[in-house]
């Protein structure tokens, strides 16, 4: 057994970077996200219910599922489904495909009752491209940097509010407050703007908006459109790194 030092964590992926200091490791090689087919097989492995190493096999259900955690401190996005058995005790754990590459990292399960916490064969993984972006930027920078984009608030479109708003739309996330001297302020976004996509991603809701927000990185570049009175436009800034005295953690 090794001893492993904790390095950082991102909250919203809901992944930690431990370090151990040891040579010669085996080392799994890393699959890329694009290249995962629903249909193709899986193969989970982790220590459900502290029973020991543990491997079971299923294929991918589904891909791109995207869940906000009730509590709102995850929001999981692009998560791979599988009907490989995952129980407690496989978060963490690898998802690989038939080639050996990692493709997932397992997360949690669909269980469809609150009194249950076993596998129905509905489970979920996070992508393994997120999961290198955040490695990366924890060995280049030694932590994760938290973005800021300076939207503090936002609330989910209604029709009351497009009324009030005179906006013709029928969904999306209004902005309800923009800090000052923020990348989002000198982009041109303000309050009673409605954010209805994100570098390309349509957005119904507020949850949405967040979601796409918190998947990008320091130094990334964000492009909304947005809708108000002078109609549909593009405004686009680029995501700087969050300080304590700045206002709005995206």
């Amino acid at each position: 057994m090794l001893e492993a030092q904790y390095v950082d964590t991102d909250n919203f992926l809901d992944l930690a970077v431990l370090r151990v200091e040891a040579s010669d490791l085996p080392v799994a090689p890393l699959g890329r996200s694009s290249d995962i087919f629903v249909g193709e097989w899986t193969i989970a492995i982790g220590n459900p219910f502290d029973l020991g190493p543990t491997v079971t096999a299923g294929v991918v259900s589904a891909v791109d599922r995207d869940f906000q955690e009730s509590k709102g401190d995850y929001h999981y996005r692009n998560m791979i489904q599988t009907d490989a058995a995952i129980n407690p005790g496989n978060s963490g754990g690898p998802l690989v495909n038939a080639l050996g590459e990692v493709i997932g990292i397992n997360s949690f399960i669909y269980t469809g009752s609150n009194y249950s916490t076993g596998s129905i064969g509905i489970g979920f993984a996070i992508p393994v491209d997120a999961a290198r972006r955040f490695l990366e930027e924890v060995r280049t920078h030694g932590r994760v940097r938290k973005p800021w984009t300076g939207i503090v608030d936002m609330t989910n479109f209604t029709p009351r509010l497009g009324r009030y708003l005179d906006l013709p739309i029928s969904e999306g996330a209004i902005v309800t407050h923009v800090a000052v001297d923020s990348p989002a302020a000198d982009s041109g976004l303000k309050r009673g703007d409605a954010i209805v996509a994100i570098n390309g991603e349509k957005v119904r809701s507020e949850e949405e908006a967040w979601g796409i927000l918190r998947s990008l990185r320091v130094g990334d570049t964000g492009s909304l459109a947005v809708v108000n009175t002078d109609g549909r436009h593009i405004v686009t800034f680029r995501l700087q790194e969050l300080q304590q005295q700045r206002q709005g953690w995206y």
